[in-house]
């Protein structure tokens, strides 16, 4: 290689290098990382954190309870951990209540409107599958101690259901069936129909020592995910490495290892640590990149496995400002917690050495010991001497009462949290009113927490979808709810998929989990009608608005499919108990934008439009006739009030009463009665013909 080649080999962007160059590079990148993490004293503060959080004594890293201290292991050290309950309570405030996924459909058209129901059926179960609860709350504990967590999406080819595919055929013996191909000269698996697993999403939460970023960039381009597995488990995935994986150890070089080097002892050696590196599409990488490597070999090299970014996704609340570096929030309370703890010892210590009563006596005084101890006894008293008596040691002082005090208020006001929220309320608070407010309260202090939680599971679930769009090629199977909640299976094709591009997020009122709240609700919602009781009640409990939206809903696809039909030259039929203003009101608007275009030079388009005028109002006038004709029982009984004849019959009561078929005879039968509803083109009254344009006539706009 000459000296050109290897300068621009060097100058080459690491994550557009070979695999093999990337893998050797690898080690200089997270030392620079490991680099930011100490100027900011992250792997100090995380050791902290984490011993204070499971009672381990960060001098000794010995596990601790009561434990004797001191040259003679006469002393108490004694923890009251407040710092892993405090940090809880401010995480389900945060959480809240499971928010809900609701599809975005990439059209407005009904064949998309109409699979979004199902694809939020698909969002919803494929993430509980995948435990998303589970991982998600994972995720923000981690950015709460340690000031940032991860979810890391994969697709597993072994998991999810059968569905339809194909397989390689097999001989009589079971043995794989091959065939020649003559372009690429080599043998292929025949393949035929059959049963294959669809896949599923699969979701792991990180800590922030796993996975290495570039410390300066808040929006990083790349990540590498460290992860330990099994070395066996590898040499199975890739057979032809095999000698090489089984030669590797390196699982206790690693960050997470140093900082916790006293548990490293008892991990098994069969570990190693695997390092997916992931960089998003841009110019540098056009097609984003992922590559598995194990120290300097390498397992995998492709693109990435989505097109919307990596499939690494941060949950942080807070940052160093101007990088991508976590601020560990749960470190404001370590201070409060070791001062909670010595003082807490000190007062225990005081007490076990000085609790017990302490006697004095005067030379000469004869009294039985024992008997004492046992709280009685006799003593004899000689001339001028004064009886035994208790010391009265010096008291602790009042600081310390304070301090005992004082100190969980200000933990739980660093963290935001108030008696209301602790389960203890006041004693003059008594409505749930009042009880709802501060508890508002304190999930408001937690609203940033709450919504970078919010965008990660946003950014999980639109992942996800974009996961089995690409990956089920041959199809995802769920298993929903069907009649009297009876589980069934419910089978997706690729193209249906399609339909539906990203989700959003929708988050229910978390303090509908309280009982006063609920309680609150129950005494509003009481008194309304039943059905509009049933709504409230689903709506204010679940924060799903579908009991209260689902008739409009239903009743707009309703009306846009039969705008579309119309457009497109099709007639749809009007139902006597439709809400037939709603149904007119919309159907004229689609009218009146074709009666604005001006006529098109092009007749076929121009046939088009006024054919679709005269369509609609057709179907207009049908609505009105079957207004007309509703039964009032009918009518009331789904909402839709009776019409108001025009005074003299009016003219749609006389265009109903002509002759309509052209050949004499009554007019059509009442639809009201329970007879088909009037055809468009035989029963309909005739509407004039709309006007026609002169022969010859010149369209183009005056001036022109």
């Amino acid at each position: 290689m000459d000296g050109s080649s290897a300068a621009e080999e060097s100058t080459q962007y690491a994550f557009a290098a070979p695999p093999e160059e990337l893998a050797a590079r690898i080690p200089q990148i997270e030392t620079s990382w490991r680099e930011a993490l100490n100027r900011h004293q992250l792997p100090r503060a995380w050791y902290l954190i984490w011993c204070q959080t499971f009672g381990v004594d960060p001098r000794t890293s010995h596990q601790t309870g009561v434990q004797y201290v001191g040259p003679e292991l006469d002393a108490l050290r004694f923890r009251t951990n407040l710092t892993r309950p405090n940090v809880r309570q401010s995480i389900m405030l945060a959480i809240g209540e499971r928010p809900k996924f609701q599809g975005v459909a990439t059209n407005n058209d009904v064949a998309s409107l109409a699979q979004v129901p199902a694809i939020n059926k698909l969002i919803d179960y494929s993430l509980r599958e995948a435990r998303i609860d589970q991982y998600g709350y994972q995720a923000v504990e981690s950015d709460r101690y340690f000031g940032k967590g991860y979810l890391w999406l994969t697709w597993d080819v072994a998991g999810g259901e059968m569905v339809d595919g194909m397989v390689v055929a097999k001989d009589e013996d079971g043995n794989p069936v091959y065939w020649d191909n003559q372009e690429t000269g080599k043998q292929e698996p025949v393949l035929e129909p059959g049963k294959v697993k669809s896949g599923a999403l699969k979701i792991e939460q990180l800590f922030p020592w796993q996975v290495v970023c570039e410390a300066f960039a808040r929006d990083p381009s790349w990540y590498i995910v460290k992860v330990p597995v099994s070395k066996h488990e590898l040499a199975a995935q890739y057979p032809e490495l095999r000698a090489e994986i089984m030669a590797i150890d390196n699982f206790n070089s690693d960050l997470d290892r140093e900082l916790f080097a006293f548990s490293a002892d008892v991990a098994t050696t069969d570990l190693v640590i695997v390092r997916h590196t992931y960089h998003k599409a841009c110019p540098a990488v056009p097609n984003g990149r992922h590559t598995i490597t194990l120290e300097q070999l390498k397992l995998e090299d492709n693109h990435s496995p989505i097109e919307s970014g990596m499939p690494v996704i941060p949950m942080c609340t807070m940052h160093y400002f101007g990088t991508s570096l976590g601020y560990p929030e749960v470190s404001d309370l370590v201070a409060q917690q070791e001062v909670l703890d010595d003082v807490t010892s000190q007062v225990v210590n005081n007490l076990m050495k000085f609790g017990n009563q302490s006697l004095w006596a005067e030379t000469g005084v004869d009294f039985d010991k024992d008997q004492i101890a046992e709280g009685g006894g006799f003593f004899t008293l000689g001339q001028g001497q004064k009886p035994p008596a208790a010391i009265q040691w010096a008291a602790m002082p009042e600081v310390a009462k304070f301090l005992l005090e004082y100190m969980p208020g200000v933990m739980n006001q660093i963290a935001g949290l108030n008696a209301t929220a602790l389960g203890k309320p006041e004693g003059n608070v008594d409505s749930g009113a009042a009880m709802a407010l501060l508890v508002n309260v304190a999930e408001r202090y937690q609203h940033a927490t709450q919504a970078a939680y919010d965008h990660t599971l946003y950014q999980a679930a639109n992942q996800a979808l974009e996961f089995i769009r690409t990956n089920a090629e041959n199809g995802y199977a769920i298993q929903v709810a069907g009649v009297g909640n009876v589980p069934y299976m419910h089978y997706f094709k690729q193209a249906q998929l399609q339909s539906v591009r990203r989700c959003q997020i929708v988050r229910a009122n978390p303090l509908m989990a309280t009982f006063p709240v609920r309680l609150e609700v129950f005494n509003a919602t009481r008194d309304l009608p039943k059905d509009q009781k049933r709504q409230a009640y689903e709506m204010l409990m679940t924060g799903d608005l579908t009991a209260v939206t689902e008739d409009d809903d239903t009743q707009t696809f309703l009306i846009r499919y039969e705008n579309e039909t119309m457009l497109e030259g099709g007639f749809v039929e009007a139902m006597v108990d439709d809400d037939h203003r709603i149904h007119n009101l919309s159907h004229r608007t689609t009218r009146d934008k074709l009666r604005a275009v001006p006529p098109s030079q092009d007749p076929m388009i121009e046939e088009k439009r006024i054919n679709a005028i005269v369509t609609i109002n057709q179907h207009m006038l049908q609505h009105a006739q079957l207004w007309l004709q509703l039964d009032p029982t009918l009518g009331a009984s789904v909402g839709v009030p009776p019409a108001q004849a025009a005074p003299g019959g009016g003219m749609l009561q006389k265009l109903m009463q002509q002759d309509t078929s052209g050949k004499g005879g009554k007019p059509p039968a009442e639809a009201g009665n329970g007879a088909p509803p009037p055809h468009p083109k035989k029963d309909m009254p005739q509407l004039p013909e709309p006007a026609k344009q002169p022969p010859n006539a010149n369209l183009q706009p005056a001036g022109a």
